[in-house]
């Protein structure tokens, strides 16, 4: 198959047959632009500090606009997973949907699905002195998220995406401001985790990993973008650190520089020192390694067509670390990622769906049949 021969084929219609990797939301009338409620108060919020906490998450926040398209083109080559999301160039290109959500990105989602599952959170991010900043602000006190710790730019703004959906898929574009990273004064914490940071991210490994030496924290690591563009030998001192080091099958495969399968992606990473090493596979389920022995998971059953994807390897990821901060075994561990990731699928956003300790808890025994199984 002519990948881009296909590509120009499908624009001017030649084709007829669309390309089509996941089910096509249903259509229908504009539904206008969205907000979520307002949180913003001019009233100061008092939070209690804590001298100690279960997790502190470490990374950036961002504000999120979901753009749902009404029109476009999915053109696949001979790899399904090698797709081109398409619309015409230069021009005006209906959307259905809008939806602005606040106090999103890797370590906010982490953060807010942590204290969700129970967990005394705190979270270091940087956030713009603007009105995203502020409602991402508000939403993290609404959500039980200690502050103490969130810094103010005062030259930049907060952090912006757009999220182009369509079929139940989604194209992030995604700007980080280059931010001055001076790594904190944190108090003890049981568990850091360590996930997307812009451009200069690479100035806090050394005192993260003083601190984690220092306190005995354990370190889960969830890289984002920058993060593996920077390479493994930049990563290394990380993994060698970490109990938990999470990413999806694409990522590992990029940072090792190989197409090699999962069992072999596992035992090249774990030989770089993390204790605990987890790789998420999208419809194929999770993979894990520990201790020379692993295991696969697979999903749970979709409660219905499924809404959106952003934030789901988030999600997956802080039920994981949670299972292991309340003692839970790793292959447990890994049910309780899969049934944070189900629910949060349902919905638009990385943060809808996120689930209390109790919830998953309830999934996981309606579901006794789903077991690890020894790879």
């Amino acid at each position: 198959m002519n990948f881009f021969k296909t590509l120009f084929e499908r624009r001017v219609g030649l084709s007829s047959s669309p390309a089509n990797p996941g089910e096509a939301l249903s259509g229908g009338q504009l539904e206008g632009a969205h907000r979520g409620a307002p949180l913003h108060s001019d009233k100061p919020f008092l939070q209690k500090q804590t001298d100690s906490y279960d997790i502190i998450s470490i990374g950036d926040s961002t504000t999120d606009v979901f753009l749902e398209l009404m029109e476009a083109d999915v053109v696949c080559g001979e790899k399904e997973k090698e797709c081109l999301l398409c619309f015409d160039y230069a021009g005006k290109i209906p959307v259905k949907k809008a939806t602005e959500i606040d106090a999103v990105g890797n370590a906010a989602n982490n953060a807010v699905g942590s204290a969700r599952l129970g967990l005394n959170v705190g979270i270091w991010t940087m956030l713009g002195k603007d009105t995203n900043g502020r409602q991402a602000l508000d939403l993290f006190h609404a959500e039980n998220v200690l502050t103490e710790f969130v810094e103010e730019d005062q030259k930049k703004g907060t952090n912006y995406s757009v999220v182009l959906n369509y079929q139940a898929e989604r194209s992030i574009l995604v700007y980080h401001n280059d931010r001055d990273y001076q790594f904190p004064k944190l108090p003890k914490a049981n568990w850091v985790y360590l996930t997307s940071m812009g451009h200069g991210w690479e100035k806090i490994i050394a005192n993260l990993l003083d601190y984690v030496e220092l306190t005995g924290a354990k370190l889960a690591f969830n890289p984002g973008t920058h993060q593996l563009n920077s390479g493994l030998e930049t990563m290394k001192p990380l993994l060698a650190k970490s109990e938990l080091f999470i990413l999806n099958i694409e990522e590992a495969q990029k940072i090792l520089n190989t197409k090699d399968d999962v069992k072999i992606l596992l035992n090249k990473l774990a030989v770089l020192g993390p204790k605990n090493v987890v790789l998420t596979d999208g419809q194929n389920g999770s993979y894990a390694w520990q201790g020379g022995k692993m295991w696969q998971v697979p999903i749970y059953p979709d409660l219905g067509p499924v809404v959106e994807r952003t934030g789901c390897g988030d999600s997956y990821a802080t039920a994981t670390v949670a299972a292991l901060h309340y003692g839970r075994p790793l292959q447990e561990a890994l049910k309780w990622g899969a049934v944070n990731a189900r629910m949060v699928v349902q919905y638009i956003g990385a943060r809808e769906g996120l689930q209390t300790r109790e919830q998953i808890e309830k999934t996981i025994q309606e579901f006794k049949n789903i077991q690890p199984k020894t790879i």
